[in-house]
């Protein structure tokens, strides 16, 4: 089952892992205009658009959170969960940002209200590499958010009603060496794999600035062979 073709449209990890098991529990799909689909079973039905349900289950306040990092991460640590610490500065106050990042080196730069990934750089530690990404950011965003890098695995829980219904364990992008190709090959093998494959769930690992700073962090270039067996991030 293609759920893409299916709910006539790409959707984020979260969302097709439940639209996936919606369908296996027959509920029945039909696409609608200004990219929404319907979502019904017997007589209960649902509209769904840019990920989000009508009638909704989650109040203002929760919309409002999930938009905004800064004031999701205030709001679990007024709760006494643990957060990075963070903090928001507009596009023009880089040297203010980065003398309140110094402190917690390494950071992430990204936007306060960015989704699926994108213009996320992480583990950074000097200023040149700040200002340039802080920079990438500004060029589209007004607001910036910086916060304080932490090590460790990253899972995604999706709870429906307070009961959790999908885990996923977020790896990030990478390749495995085997001490014959360099790291340009390797990434060109795996986009070839993944193609072959057909799976919705794997975007195409790119050659771009990106992922060489994540390279460079490691001590390699796209020219460098590495070890067999090695896992090297190609991306973060």
């Amino acid at each position: 089952m293609n759920i893409k073709e299916t709910t006539g449209r790409g959707l984020s990890t979260s969302n097709r892992m439940l639209a996936e098991e919606a369908y296996r529990r027959g509920i029945t799909f039909e696409i609608l205009p200004k990219k929404r689909f319907k979502m019904t079973d017997g007589k209960k039905s649902y509209i769904i658009r840019r990920g989000r349900i009508s009638p909704a289950y989650n109040t203002r306040l929760a919309v409002k959170l999930t938009k905004y990092k800064n004031a999701t991460s205030n709001f679990l640590r007024g709760l006494g969960y643990s957060a990075p610490e963070n903090a928001v500065f507009f596009k023009h106050q880089v040297d203010r940002a980065w003398k309140w990042a110094e402190d917690i080196l390494p950071v992430v730069l990204k936007p306060n209200d960015g989704i699926m990934g994108k213009l996320v750089f992480v583990q950074i530690d000097t200023y040149e590499e700040f200002k340039a990404c802080f920079e990438k950011i500004a060029e589209v965003r007004n607001e910036i958010l910086i916060e304080q890098f932490v090590e460790g695995e990253e899972y995604r829980f999706t709870f429906v009603k307070n009961e959790v219904v999908a885990v996923a364990k977020r790896v990030s992008a990478n390749v495995v060496g085997d001490g014959v190709k360099n790291m340009e090959q390797l990434i060109i093998y795996k986009n070839e794999q993944r193609a072959q494959r057909k799976n919705p769930l794997h975007k195409k690992l790119d050659m771009g600035e990106e992922s060489e700073r994540v390279l460079k962090k490691q001590g390699l270039t796209f020219n460098d062979v590495p070890e067999k067996g090695q896992t090297v991030l190609s991306q973060k």
